[in-house]
């Protein structure tokens, strides 16, 4: 599992989940609840493992447009 804090009440989580036999990556945002405990949200999407490869490229695009529109 690969966490990114979103704001001071929300995560960003990266996991690896399987679905009837057909393996994934699941994108999802968590929320804070009571005693500090992340829950999981509906807000996410899950990428097909076979997917991910050309879903790390389109997120790579999309952060080399950001760093040429920051200059």
């Amino acid at each position: 599992m690969h966490t990114m804090k979103k704001n001071s009440f929300q995560q960003i989580r990266l996991t690896e989940d399987e679905y009837k036999g057909h393996p994934f990556l699941d994108v999802r945002i968590y929320v804070k609840g009571e005693g500090g405990k992340y829950y999981p949200t509906r807000q996410g999407l899950a990428v097909p493992r076979e997917r991910v490869d050309a879903f790390a490229d389109l997120v790579e695009q999309c952060r080399q447009t950001l760093e040429t529109t920051r200059k």
